[in-house]
């Protein structure tokens, strides 16, 4: 069973302005979490455009799709992040199998592009953070970019 949070722009409808800007003030809100959720894409969103211009050649390399080498290198960071990150820690549950697998394209991007492992380890750690609402362990978060990097 995933964990993930899942949360449309519907589940705001209806809400007048108080009540809209209470929930995105209150931590324990979906409509907080989403506006997290938005921002840490907004933020992966900015760095790729950063690293692209650094290295325009690699810019549209995502956009046509997955080469064989790169389905390989995305299995491979499934693999450490199920084995080695596993920050619900629910890698000895087969049915959570697919729990950390909508972050292995951003975290394949960033290293299509050449970001450095403090990128991708502050990726991971604002997912532990900010969208799963853990304590985040960056020490670990480091170790686990520097095997995603020695790919």
């Amino acid at each position: 069973m995933s964990r993930s949070i899942h949360v449309t722009i519907k589940n705001f409808r209806g809400l007048n302005r108080k009540q809209f800007n209470e929930q995105l003030n209150d931590s324990d809100s979906e409509l907080h979490q989403w506006a997290t959720k938005k921002g840490i894409k907004e933020d992966v969103r900015e760095l790729r455009n950063e690293k692209s211009e650094k290295h325009p050649d690699l810019t549209n390399q995502f956009t046509t799709s997955l080469k064989a080498e790169n389905l390989i290198v995305w299995k491979q960071i499934d693999e450490i992040l199920w084995n080695d990150w596993d920050p619900f820690g629910v890698n000895a549950e087969a049915s959570a199998r697919d729990e950390y697998q909508s972050y292995i394209d951003d975290v394949l991007e960033f290293k299509i592009n050449v970001a450095d492992k403090e990128d991708v380890a502050n990726y991971l750690f604002d997912i532990e953070t900010r969208r799963m609402g853990l304590v985040g362990n960056k020490s670990h978060c480091i170790a686990v970019a520097e095997k995603i990097k020695n790919l």
